[in-house]
């Protein structure tokens, strides 16, 4: 009787050919998931929102609604009374767009810098409201999209009544130690940035 005895060569080549596909089926698998999440981030169609804006004539904050529309082509209008106030273009899809609900922001704020590698943000970042660059507002981006240095940001709520400013270092895109709280000339308030407390900003 014959008896085969297996090519080692052969079994070591189907090894790698079975690893091989196993790493190719992964990275599929991985490509697929990351599209998959960017399709769940943006999501085409329109949300509702209500706000309050100060009315020029009155002096006095009225109720308005306006719609939130997410585009095919990664674009994201604002509308208001059947027009449209506001459009911006997304860069990156993969992260959750920041959508503005503040309508004196819709109207007069937008960011002006560059962007670099991935269309991440990078250098420095300043803003303009009614048109106009705001002094010293804003600050520098890592290569990586990470603030870096000192900032001087908006506060979330910034509006025409409003003008408040927030003063601090980031390390690393964190906030890190005394940050202040600016109206005009005059401190309004203030405190000390820990690692926990960018947790919950």
């Amino acid at each position: 009787m014959k008896t085969f005895r297996k090519n080692p060569s052969k079994i070591i080549n189907n090894s790698v050919l079975i690893n091989k596909k196993n790493r190719i089926s992964k990275v599929f698998k991985k490509i697929q998931l990351q599209i998959q999440k960017k399709k769940k981030i943006w999501q085409v169609g329109t949300i509702e929102k209500k706000n309050r804006m100060c009315n020029d004539t009155t002096g006095k904050l009225i109720n308005i609604q306006f719609g939130i529309t997410f585009k095919n082509d990664n674009r994201i209008e604002y509308i208001k009374d059947g027009a449209i106030i506001r459009s911006d273009s997304i860069k990156e899809i993969s992260k959750k767009p920041k959508v503005m609900t503040n309508m004196d922001q819709i109207m007069n704020l937008n960011w002006v810098g560059q962007y670099g590698q991935n269309n991440l943000k990078i250098g420095k970042w300043t803003i303009k409201w009614e048109g106009k660059i705001l002094q010293d507002v804003g600050g520098e981006y890592s290569v990586d999209e990470k603030k870096q240095g000192k900032w001087k940001e908006i506060i979330k709520n910034y509006w025409s009544k409003a003008q408040v400013y927030k003063v601090g270092e980031y390390q690393n895109g964190l906030r890190t130690g005394k940050w202040k709280y600016i109206y005009g000339e005059n401190v309004i308030g203030g405190g000390v940035f820990h690692k926990k407390d960018n947790e919950n900003n």
